[in-house]
């Protein structure tokens, strides 16, 4: 779960509406019910933009028990679709940066 966090966070992807996405990329999320709940378990944070590990670990806990899961399923759920979040957001700024650097990189002005 850190390691996951841990990577998570370095990408500034630890903001609540982020979490959220990945709770739903996990399929942990299935109904707007479940999402208010997750929502109403970070409700005391004092920065939706910054949550901690301790805050997301806290919460992962408390969904955990609430829905008869182990911490253990939820990690494997929510690292693999962090996985693939994490990637996919990798190749957008790789070809973000590769159009960019085309776009300054073009065709230099010929001398004669």
């Amino acid at each position: 779960m850190d390691q996951l966090f841990t990577l998570l966070q370095a990408s500034g992807n630890n903001s609540l509406d982020k979490i959220v996405n990945l709770f739903k990329e996990a399929k942990i999320l299935d109904t707007t019910e479940v999402e208010s709940k997750i929502r109403d378990l970070f409700k005391d944070v004092p920065n939706p933009q910054d949550i901690s590990l301790e805050k997301f670990t806290e919460v992962v806990t408390a969904f955990a028990n609430e829905h008869g899961k182990t911490m253990e399923e939820l990690t494997d759920m929510l690292t693999l679709a962090g996985t693939e979040l994490l990637k996919l957001t990798e190749d957008v700024e790789n070809a973000l940066t590769l159009a960019a650097e085309s776009m300054t990189s073009g065709p230099t002005p010929s001398t004669f």
